[in-house]
């Protein structure tokens, strides 16, 4: 019962997002941001994360990889010129969940952005292998599984008087 019970809670569960971005998504920014944040709805780990921040030809200009602090992830970017920007992100939270998008905001244009500008792609070594604790829990569920169905066929037959 009580397995049944939390995960109809879980299912209830919003999933995580993000929830909004320092500078805010359609921003139109007089100086460039020397850093751009993303704000999640949970903790969010930084090491299965990726940021791209790139302008409007797709050149990335982040200044280094992005860091966590709680629902904060952060990227250093060297933006030099004015023009739209778009920050594609692919965010893996820590209680599990994950989301990708696109924000954009431009920089001395007064101008809002146009819309979503070719982002580079995401990093080719972009891999998530199999979660250890995972990996281990399916490990134990498949051998408690052989183990009902091998019981289940040893049982002994009733006999019939």
């Amino acid at each position: 019962m009580l397995p049944v019970l939390a995960g109809a809670v879980l299912a209830l569960a919003p999933a995580p997002a993000i929830v909004d971005s320092v500078p805010p998504g359609g921003a139109a920014l007089s100086t460039p941001p020397a850093v751009v944040e993303l704000i999640g709805s949970r903790p969010v780990d930084a090491a299965a994360s990726h940021v791209a921040v790139s302008d409007a030809a797709g050149r990335a200009v982040n200044a280094g990889p992005p860091a966590a602090d709680g629902t904060r992830l952060r990227v250093a970017v060297r933006i030099a010129g004015a023009g739209d920007y778009t920050i594609a992100y692919h965010v893996v939270f820590s209680g599990g969940g994950e989301t990708i998008g696109t924000r954009t905001f431009s920089v001395g244009t007064g101008a809002r952005p146009r819309g979503a500008v070719p982002a580079p792609p995401v990093h080719a070594a972009h891999e998530h292998g199999v979660d250890p604790l995972g990996g281990s829990l399916l490990l134990a569920d498949l051998a408690v599984a052989l183990g009902a169905g091998v019981l289940l066929l040893r049982r002994p037959r009733p006999t019939r008087k």
